[in-house]
């Protein structure tokens, strides 16, 4: 079964569209994945509006008719379930083969109380619309061809079909779990893709995998139609084929064996293909009887045209799934290293390690954020500085994020005195300016907008204003200069969380996988 099929399927149901590859590598990385907190902070990252809780059992009434809940089953132990409301109770989404019909009376006694619940958003997964272009070149080819023959259209989808059976097969194999490979290899107690397709399963003369031979077989089969079709000699590629089929029937059938005798389970993904080299064999025998040609005239040509595919795919796929392989076991490692390095404790560590400055250094008389808060972050930026720009925007959606919980200190590391830059004075004067004369809000949407474009004459087209408090903004200016130099503040960004400087062998973006610890973290909270 695909992980987090269940949750996936509340979400949709929800209206929450995200990017579900994205949202399970945020999730499974998580360092207390697969609790609560895990699937509560991934819809976080996504900025989806979520509440995780306990409530009384009194209040089961007020549920949604949809929700998340941890209940505890024999056999499963306590986890997190796909819960729906129907007109007898409740409806608990164990597993896609375990689903409980149960009662209010009942579910109070399975349900530990926990609750989640995801708001919809009109975010679009653009990812998802372009995720099948396999898929999307099959369907478009049949009916293209469709306009020419149907019978070809018919042979070339029976094609691809094995293809995509073949390429569930493979995934299988490499551990990759997918939608379909999730609803059809455990749909009953009999099926069981895995016992079959498993890396010590079925191999023909314990060599060749069943997988392997059908990626090649059709991946082979589909080039091989492709330059019979642009040639015009289709009915000799029917027959070239027959001699295959009657040389897949023993694979076939030992495959068919295997799983009857051996495995004692049922892959659907292998009797699916199977079932298209079944439908393959007859098809391609009435069309080559059908196309009126009485006697084959062998070529030597034809015969090399038409093995030659096969014996292309059959070298090129073990490099490709080599590839492939490795591929997932980066993959893989990257999930596990990720999850080490979102551990908290990891992180807090190295920041307590790190530099620590006095925060009356740190405090700037220019904040984004509510100032009282106890969580507050000091950044030391430059606006011609080419890495600020991707931290300005990160924290400008924190500070969106956590408007009550989070004061951002801002500080420029600009000598007012020595510089003989114009355009930088006078940037830095006009940005101060803008904060002092119409506040917080009209200073975030300068300096965005400076960092959007950065293009200075086309931000002083916007802002037209005359810096009218030279001496003060320059004295403040300088001020934190000096400061910054005296605690040996010289590269931008700088960023500090309290007074810990944020720690190097994490990147700068990598505070927003902290933030909730942050918030609770008495350490690293100033008391104003």
């Amino acid at each position: 079964m695909k992980k987090n099929s269940f949750f996936h399927q509340y979400l949709k149901s929800a209206n929450v569209n995200l990017d579900t590859d994205e949202f399970d590598f945020q999730l499974e990385s998580h360092p207390d994945y697969p609790s609560l907190l895990s699937f509560h902070d991934a819809l976080n990252f996504f900025n989806v509006a979520n509440i995780a809780t306990k409530i009384n059992d009194k209040e089961i009434e007020g549920l949604p008719d949809r929700f998340i809940g941890e209940v505890s089953i024999e056999g499963h132990g306590t986890k997190l379930t796909d819960v729906r409301k129907n007109n007898e109770g409740f409806k608990v989404f164990v597993d896609e083969s375990n689903i409980l019909d149960v009662s209010v009376e009942k579910f109070r006694a399975l349900w530990t109380g926990i609750v989640l619940a995801a708001e919809g958003n009109d975010n679009v997964d653009k990812r998802k619309a372009i995720n099948s272009p396999i898929l999307l070149t099959a369907v478009a080819s049949v009916l293209l061809l469709s306009f020419f023959s149907i019978s070809y259209a018919v042979f070339l989808l029976l094609i691809f079909t094995g293809l995509f059976f073949a390429k569930e097969a493979i995934n299988k194999e490499l551990k990759i779990d997918t939608d379909f490979s999730s609803k059809i290899c455990n749909a009953t107690s009999l099926t069981d893709c895995d016992s079959v397709i498993k890396p010590d399963g079925l191999k023909l003369f314990g060599l060749f995998k069943f997988s392997d031979i059908s990626i090649v077989f059709f991946s082979g089969q589909l080039l091989s139609f492709s330059l019979f079709l642009i040639l015009g000699v289709v009915p000799d590629f029917y027959l070239l084929s027959i001699p295959l089929f009657i040389i897949a029937l023993p694979i076939t059938l030992f495959s068919i064996y295997y799983q009857w005798r051996i495995s004692k389970k049922w892959c659907s993904i292998c009797l699916g293909i199977i079932v298209v080299l079944y439908s393959q064999a007859p098809f391609s025998f009435l069309q080559y009887t059908s196309s009126g040609l009485k006697e084959f005239d062998f070529q030597s040509s034809l015969l090399i045209l038409y093995l030659a595919p096969f014996m292309f795919t059959l070298v090129a796929w073990p490099r490709l799934k080599s590839f492939l392989s490795e591929s997932q076991n980066i993959k893989s490692e990257r999930t596990s290293l990720f999850r080490f390095k979102r551990n908290y404790l990891v992180f807090k560590q190295q920041l307590k390690l790190g530099d620590r400055i006095d925060f009356d250094d740190l405090c700037s008389e220019i904040t984004i954020g509510n100032k009282d808060s106890k969580l507050q972050i000091s950044l030391v930026t430059n606006p011609f500085c080419k890495f600020c720009k991707e931290i300005h925007f990160l924290l400008e959606e924190l500070c969106n994020k956590y408007p009550d919980e989070v004061c951002l200190n801002i500080s420029f590391i600009f000598d007012p005195n020595s510089s003989s830059n114009n355009t930088a004075k006078d940037l830095h004067f006009k940005l101060v300016q803008i904060y002092f004369d119409e506040g917080e809000s009209a200073f975030r949407e300068a300096l965005t907008y400076w960092f959007t474009y950065k293009d200075y004459s086309k931000w002083q087209r916007k802002y037209t204003l005359s810096v009218h408090q030279s001496e003060i903004i320059h004295n403040l200016i300088e001020h934190q200069f000096k400061v910054n130099e005296a605690n040996n503040i010289m590269f931008t960004p700088s960023l500090f969380i309290g007074e810990y400087a944020f720690p190097g062998m994490y990147e700068k973006n990598d505070i927003q996988l902290f933030m909730s610890d942050l918030l609770e973290d008495a350490d690293f909270l100033i008391e104003k």
